[in-house]
């Protein structure tokens, strides 16, 4: 690990630093950061609540790290280079303007705090990628909760419940949520039933991580169909990863 005086130098020099190491890298993560975070890919994709579900990878090691200094250190170009991890497992789908990307909402403090809602850069990116729409205006988030971390299944059920608004969208095509984690897939539902109930169809999930939790999500399915991938790049060596967002 570099020291704080290294860090420093180098900035000073105009090296840029790993995001996630701090070690010299000429992309936003190093090499080693980079492999060891597409390590982490392990897609699925299974049937839930009447939607298809596709996460890209567990909710452990580098990737909640990751997805810990996103939320946590306020990095948006980290999570555009994951929001680019996600969309590289998805290159074999169709890229049909019929299919919009939703993302969900984060309240408004806490958007204020943060500078940015971290499902919208990722929804933004796998969009840039792939050619499909980005829709961020018609779900909207009514009311701040608490933090769901910690509560359970039901208690999280309770504290979204009539959290989310769903303004008919003038994008055709089925509707894909996009969102960094799933935990009990509270929300999700939630943002599904409202969709439902101003009569548009919610196709899928996009998930670029699950937690132990969507065992119980689908226990009634079997289990989920581990997917195959292909040898995926570096996650910061696509042109798209820096300039998805608007």
């Amino acid at each position: 690990m570099f020291t704080p005086l290294q860090q420093f130098c180098d900035r000073l020099l105009l090296r840029s630093t790993c995001r996630l190491c701090q070690r010299p890298a000429t992309e936003i993560l190093c090499l080693d950061c980079g492999r060891q975070l597409q390590a982490c890919a392990q897609p699925r994709q299974w049937q839930s609540y009447g939607v298809t579900v596709w996460a890209w990878g567990d909710y452990a090691g580098l990737l909640r790290r990751a997805l810990q200094q996103v939320k946590f250190d306020r990095d948006r170009e980290l999570a555009q280079a994951l929001g680019q991890c996600l969309a590289d497992s998805l290159v074999d789908w169709p890229r049909s303007p019929q299919l919009q990307l939703v993302p969900i909402p984060i309240a408004r403090d806490r958007y204020q705090q943060r500078g940015f809602n971290q499902a919208e850069v990722i929804a933004s990116a796998v969009a840039a990628a792939q050619g499909w729409p980005c829709n961020r205006r018609s779900l909207r988030r009514l009311q701040a909760t608490q933090a769901l971390h910690g509560l359970s299944a039901e208690a999280r059920r309770q504290e979204v419940a009539g959290v989310f608004d769903w303004q008919a969208s003038r994008q055709s095509g089925e509707i894909w949520l996009v969102d960094d984690i799933l935990t009990t897939g509270a929300t999700l539902r939630e943002a599904t039933q409202t969709i439902r109930a101003n009569g548009d169809r919610v196709r899928g999930w996009l998930l670029l991580s699950q937690t132990p939790a969507l065992e119980g999500l689908n226990a009634d399915k079997g289990s989920a169909t581990i997917l195959k991938l292909k040898k995926q790049r570096h996650p910061c060596r696509d042109s798209s990863v820096g300039r998805a967002e608007d």
